[in-house]
């Protein structure tokens, strides 16, 4: 099979359209990749925004004197001159040794009228 000019012509015609049609897609395909890219970092600052101004706000709150008071009361026994500290001993922490049943006369009238007429 013999190629004339003509033939050869529209070949490399092809050729280059084929070489633009793809060089055109690879753009385009590229520029959408960049334009993903680019919200995924607006995204990501506005997320690191709001973390800033959590954070801000968490240093003005922890540089007060409210959260100073309060952290010298928890972790070093601290107290204000004019404030009393009660002791709670750790065995009436623990619910296994709470009572589990008022005695009858402790309880309302009511409640003992029910146990008179109905039983516990």
């Amino acid at each position: 099979m013999k190629f004339s000019l003509k033939h050869i012509v529209w070949i490399v015609i092809a050729v280059l359209c084929g070489t633009m049609f793809f060089s055109y897609t690879d753009s385009l395909y590229r520029q959408y990749q960049r334009e993903q890219y680019k919200k995924s970092l607006e995204t990501e600052i506005i997320s690191l925004q709001n973390q800033r101004t959590k954070l801000e706000k968490l240093l003005d709150y922890v540089q007060t004197d409210a959260y100073k008071e309060l952290k010298a009361k928890e972790n070093l026994g601290q107290k204000l001159p004019h404030e009393k500290v009660v002791v709670i001993p750790p065995h009436f922490s623990t619910p296994e040794n709470l009572p589990t049943e008022i005695p009858l006369s402790e309880r309302p009238p009511l409640a003992q009228w029910a146990v008179y007429f109905f039983g516990e």
